[in-house]
């Protein structure tokens, strides 16, 4: 076990890629700021399926669908922000980044 608390953080070497925008997740996946989930190859095999990281383990899950009545809650981020994740670069219009992380 380590003794730096960071090694076991779910965003250990993730960052966001100053040109595109794009949450770039180890392994070279990329997360746009619209939630489409790119492989390491360039390819979007999901589709128009947006997803979201989750902010508990670091986990790719689909995003939550548009807010409704049903649900009064805060959409969460699509990338969880606080201690230990990266701060997106401005303009790339990052959605529901002031909300709170869903306990998830």
């Amino acid at each position: 076990m380590s003794d730096n608390p960071t090694q076991g953080h779910p965003a250990l070497d993730t960052h966001y890629d100053e040109t595109t925008g794009d949450f770039v997740m180890r392994g070279g996946s990329r997360l746009t700021p619209q939630g489409f989930l790119i492989d390491p190859y360039g390819e979007r095999r999901d589709g128009s399926i947006q997803h979201r990281i989750r902010s508990s383990d670091g986990a790719i899950v689909r995003a939550i669908p548009v807010q409704d009545g049903a649900d009064p809650r805060p959409l969460p981020p699509l990338v969880p922000t606080g201690s230990g994740w990266p701060t997106p670069p401005e303009g790339f219009g990052w959605p529901n980044l002031d909300n709170p992380n869903w306990n998830d």
